[in-house]
């Protein structure tokens, strides 16, 4: 919640930051290539715009970092491997075979070692002292939040990056409040507040293509409309999960 202002001005300043030089990049004899930053910033201020009767306060936050991939390809570094089926190579012929023998233009994508991470907000109030035993205040607050997910990703499927989707959150919110003595043993307040939200997930490579499911089964072994359970499975392009904004 943010405080009133007051005669004075008032104000802080932050700054967090972490990058890979901060972070150990070895664990016994195991090396990682996965990549860390975070940054963390923002500030208050308050004061007087009329003194003793109109006051402001402001405060601004930034935090972004990166989400870490858990699964990738041998020598990836990543903390978790695909099974021995789902190389680099057998996903490379899966989208070359997408490109050549379909004629495809799609990019279906790779597989993202990390992805952003942005959480951000804000807000302003105004408090003013109409009269004596008469206050009013009107605060106005934004939220921003967004990150990558990944929802068919495990050591036996491989999500290509046309299949991660954004998933942003939007918060807005907007109070005013009357505070009113009107005698030593009677007093009101009237307060309002008008609140949207939005959540949006969508995929970054839009939506005007398909939920394609490779199997790793030879033809022999192949099964219609079916990846039986004893098979690794390959997916690219956009999927169900995303949604528009609402």
């Amino acid at each position: 919640m943010l405080r009133s202002g007051g005669n004075q001005f008032h104000g802080v300043v932050f700054d967090n930051y972490l990058n890979d030089g901060l972070v150990a990049g070895r664990s016994k004899a195991t090396r990682s290539s996965r990549r860390s930053t975070r940054k963390n910033y923002g500030g208050f201020l308050s004061g007087p715009i009329w003194k003793d009767h109109l006051f402001f306060a402001v405060s601004y936050e930034k935090y972004t970092t990166v989400d870490q991939g858990q699964f990738g390809v041998a020598g990836s570094g990543a903390p978790n491997i695909f099974s021995n089926n789902l190389s680099q190579a057998t996903i490379d012929s899966v989208v070359n075979t997408l490109k050549t023998t379909y004629g495809s233009k799609f990019d279906a994508g790779g597989i993202l070692g990390s992805t952003p991470v942005l959480d951000k907000k804000y807000s302003a109030k105004i408090d003013w002292n109409i009269m004596e035993g008469q206050r009013a205040s009107f605060t106005y607050r934004y939220a921003k939040s967004s990150n990558v997910l990944h929802p068919n990703i495990s050591a036996t499927q491989v999500q290509l990056s046309s299949q991660d989707y954004s998933r942003i959150d939007v918060d807005k919110a907007a109070t005013f409040e009357l505070n009113s003595n009107w005698t030593d043993r009677f007093s009101t307040r009237f307060k309002v507040t008008k609140r949207s939200y939005a959540d949006q997930q969508l995929p970054p490579s839009g939506q005007n293509f398909s939920d394609v499911r490779v199997c790793t089964a030879p033809t022999s072994d192949a099964t219609p409309l079916a990846c039986p359970a004893i098979f690794d499975q390959i997916f690219f392009g956009p999927t169900s999960s995303a949604t528009p904004m609402r």
